[in-house]
């Protein structure tokens, strides 16, 4: 059974994919959760997008947060 580090990892690997699916590019932050200067645990963007992502996983139901939040 998996800590929550690697649970944690895996998710935001499976959560990079969904972004270079839909044809963005991203990567994971090394030292993201470890480092003070790390802030997020993702980077993606396309086109004048950008996102500096903190994910989280849980067994709890998936939510999701709109433009309007």
């Amino acid at each position: 059974m998996p800590g929550n580090k690697a649970k944690g990892s895996k998710a935001e690997r499976e959560l990079c994919e969904i972004f270079i699916e839909n044809s963005y590019r991203a990567v994971r932050v090394a030292g993201s959760g470890v480092m003070e200067n790390a802030d997020c645990d993702i980077i993606a963007g396309k086109k004048g997008k950008k996102y500096c992502i903190e994910a989280k996983s849980s067994k709890k139901p998936v939510k999701y947060i709109t433009k309007s939040k």
